[in-house]
């Protein structure tokens, strides 16, 4: 019998259903409640949250990697590498309805 999908995965599955790739950045904004920010004038961006860990976010990132890995193997959704959508998944198949 098959574990049933955490939290964090039917967050991500959700996700999915809404927009056609989910990244990294994605699950880390909507779930985890990090947010993307610009350093001023140099155009690279950094998360930040309210405490502004650098542990959580890397916990975070291993945490995301687990799943997205776990949902391919389950077959509900592929990795996607590529220009526009780097480590990111897709659904294997959305339900229509």
């Amino acid at each position: 019998m098959k574990q049933p999908l955490s939290p964090l995965q039917k967050s991500i599955v959700a996700l999915a259903y809404e927009q056609e790739f989910v990244s990294y950045t994605d699950v880390l904004d909507v779930y985890y409640g990090f947010t993307l920010s610009q350093y001023r004038g140099s155009g690279k961006s950094y998360f930040s949250s309210k405490l502004n860990s650098r542990r959580q976010l890397q916990v975070a990132r291993v945490a995301i990697c687990k799943s997205f890995n776990r949902l391919v193997k389950r077959g509900i959704a592929n990795r996607v590498h590529g220009y526009r959508a780097w480590s990111s998944i897709t659904l294997t198949q959305k339900r229509s309805g």
